[in-house]
């Protein structure tokens, strides 16, 4: 509520701090998709997950929340130019592939760890006890671990296109708008190099699965 007073040369306006922070308040509500939630916890498999949106400074921000500790926590954000032209069923399919894609990246990244470890430790004891490489001068250092990254480089980017065919390949079974999805993902980019890697997605998707490369 906002009063104003008049005195001689001087306006005092006040506002009402209550109302003030009511607008905040609507600003900021989250609004659940029941409907959304449902489809999740099906193709998922656990009812962890929520899908959020709520309004702030007139832009739609779209959360996906996630069960922890019987408590919702953010797992990820979207952005609205990103999910604004697909309907609900598309919205759908896109955040179960989004959900999919990230557990099949962690999994990865953790193997992707573990297999360093594994080759690190007898490289570096190679590179010591037999090479004779001393690990106190910082260029050696260099060598070793530069040595280690270069290796691991190309089997991270096996490990992770493997883990983006096999998320396609699962979340088209089960929901073919994915590459409506992917095409309308296409209209929003601009430069071809961006849309290349969408399109060879959804010529993959189309073939038969038995000529598939995976």
């Amino acid at each position: 509520m906002i009063q104003e007073y008049t005195f001689p040369h001087v306006v005092v306006v006040l506002v009402d701090e209550a109302d003030e922070h009511e607008h905040q308040l609507d600003n900021d509500l989250e609004t659940s998709h029941p409907d959304v939630d449902s489809t999740l916890e099906l193709h998922i498999g656990t009812g962890d997950f929520s899908y959020r949106t709520r309004v702030v400074d007139g832009t739609t921000v779209h959360s996906v929340m996630r069960m922890k500790n019987n408590q919702w926590k953010p797992q990820f954000t979207i952005e609205d130019d990103e999910v604004r032209t697909l309907d609900t069923e598309e919205l759908t399919t896109y955040l179960i592939h989004q959900i999919r894609m990230n557990r099949a990246i962690r999994r990865r990244l953790v193997v992707l760890i573990i297999l360093a470890f594994a080759v690190a430790i007898p490289v570096v004891i190679y590179s010591v006890v037999v090479l004779g490489i001393q690990t106190t001068d910082d260029f050696e250092k260099f060598l070793i671990a530069g040595g280690l990254t270069v290796a691991f480089i190309p089997l991270a980017c096996i490990m992770m296109s493997s883990a983006q065919r096999s998320v396609d390949d699962g979340v088209y079974a089960i929901r073919p708008n994915l590459i409506d999805v992917f095409r309308k993902q296409i209209e929003l980019k601009e430069a071809p190099y961006e849309k290349e890697p969408l399109e060879k997605r959804i010529q993959r998707l189309q073939r038969p699965y038995d000529v598939r490369d995976d």
